[in-house]
Parts: C-alpha cells; structure tokens; sequence
C-alpha cells in the first residue's frame, strides 16, 4: 500500500510540474498518466493536444530533467 502511495505522490509531482511547464490551454487538454521504466506516460484528449506534445516532447523532457526527473 505504501509503494501504491509513493506512485500516487510522484504521479501528482509530475502533474503539477507539467502544468507549470506547458502552456495552460495544453495542461487542461494532458494528464500525467503514469511514470514507467523512466517514461511519463501523458494522455491527451484530443490529436491537437497529442500533436503538439510531441512538438514540445524534448523541451518536456528537459524541464522535467532539470526538476530532478530521470525522464
């Protein structure tokens, strides 16, 4: 149950670090889905939203980086 809520923790640290990196019309569209071998797994509403994560992906990928995340 504990390793549950450590997940859960992390999941929520990621979520909240992703709103402060992206722009707002983009964070109410994506929800950190998970944290996987190293990989957030970011769900998207829509394919704009999609799109345009992964235009953004390696500027993601280093500010989650320079927060401490091994992403």
């Amino acid at each position: 149950m504990a390793r549950l809520a450590a997940h859960a923790g992390h999941l929520q640290k990621l979520q909240q670090l992703f709103e402060k990196v992206v722009p707002a019309t983009l964070a109410r569209s994506c929800r950190v889905a998970n944290y996987k071998a190293g990989a957030a797994i970011i769900h998207a509403e829509n394919g704009a939203a999609a799109t345009k994560l992964r235009q953004i992906s390696p500027s993601l990928a280093e500010a989650f980086r320079s927060e401490g995340e091994q992403v």
